[in-house]
């Protein structure tokens, strides 16, 4: 039931899976950290960088408690997924209301945050694989938005042209 976890159980994939979970943790940690001043000081903003830091945890957990080490995996696995799909709900919320969405990151959200009911619901595993790249295209799609987030503020405006002579 659990094809994702069963892999940090394998004696070669065991300590590749949970290397990779904590690694995985940590970059989320960065991300995470670095949407808040991307997109601003907004309460939604704080709660989603929050939400996205307590994520990173519960991943991290899946990797230091692999699948057999109950409840510690269960635990951490539920805190990562309620944790994650709270913090896309609300920087979707932002992102939204600031119209820097991309079709991408709207429909990676909302697949990421449905497929996430969908796995509680029906505990299957191809749900539960498609949830996880849903938000990994997620994570992904956000890049863009920040970027453009970052140039709307920008104090002098979109880059300047490559043309020839320009500076």
């Amino acid at each position: 039931m659990n094809f994702l976890s069963n892999l940090g159980t394998g004696e070669a994939s065991g300590p590749l899976f949970s290397t990779g979970m904590v690694v995985t943790a940590a970059l989320l940690v960065v991300y995470f950290s670095a949407l808040r001043p991307i997109l601003g000081p907004r309460q939604r903003v704080m709660l989603g960088t929050v939400s996205g830091l307590a994520a990173a945890v519960g991943l991290a957990g899946v990797g230091i408690f692999p699948a057999g080490m109950e409840p510690h995996h269960t635990f951490s696995a539920a805190i990562f997924f309620l944790a994650s799909g709270l913090a896309v709900v609300l920087f979707h919320l932002v992102i939204v209301e600031e119209r820097i969405s991309t079709p991408v990151s709207r429909a990676s959200g909302v697949a990421y945050v449905a497929l996430g009911v969908l796995f509680v619901l029906l505990e299957r595993p191809w749900v539960e694989n498609l949830s996880v790249m849903a938000f990994g295209i997620w994570l992904l799609a956000m890049v863009e938005v920040s970027g453009r987030s970052l140039t709307r503020r920008s104090p002098t405006g979109p880059p300047l042209s490559r043309e020839p002579g320009a500076r």
